[in-house]
C-alpha cells in the first residue's frame, strides 16, 4: 500500500525539523526520517496500529512516534494522513 503527504503534511513535517534544527540540526535531519520511514510502516500494515478514533473523525487511526502523533486513515488502496489535527505531526488530509 502506498504512502501519501499532504501538503499541510509536508508543511508540519519540516515544521518539526525546522524546530528541532534549531537546537540540533543532525537530529532534525534523523528525526525527519524515523517520521517518513514509520509512515510507510502504517501504510505496509495499517491495521497492525490502534482502531479508528471516532470521537476525532470517521476512520481516524493514529500512533505514537517519540511525542508525537501521527494521525492517518487507511483504504485498501492508500493510507492519507490528516494534517494539522491538534498540533501534531501528521501525514496528510482525508480525501
Amino acid at each position: 500500500m502506498r504512502c501519501e503527504l499532504s501538503p499541510q503534511a509536508e508543511i508540519d513535517l519540516r515544521e518539526i525539523g525546522d524546530s528541532i534544527a534549531r537546537d540540533n540540526p543532525q537530529r532534525a535531519a534523523s528525526f525527519v526520517g524515523e517520521l517518513l520511514a514509520h509512515s510507510q510502516r502504517i501504510a505496509e500494515q495499517p491495521k497492525a496500529y490502534p482502531p479508528p478514533r471516532p470521537e476525532l473523525s470517521e476512520g481516524l487511526r493514529s500512533c505514537v512516534h517519540e511525542r508525537y502523533v501521527i494521525f492517518f486513515w487507511a483504504s485498501p488502496e492508500r493510507v492519507r494522513g490528516a494534517g494539522g489535527l491538534l498540533s501534531f505531526m501528521v501525514m496528510g488530509n482525508r480525501g
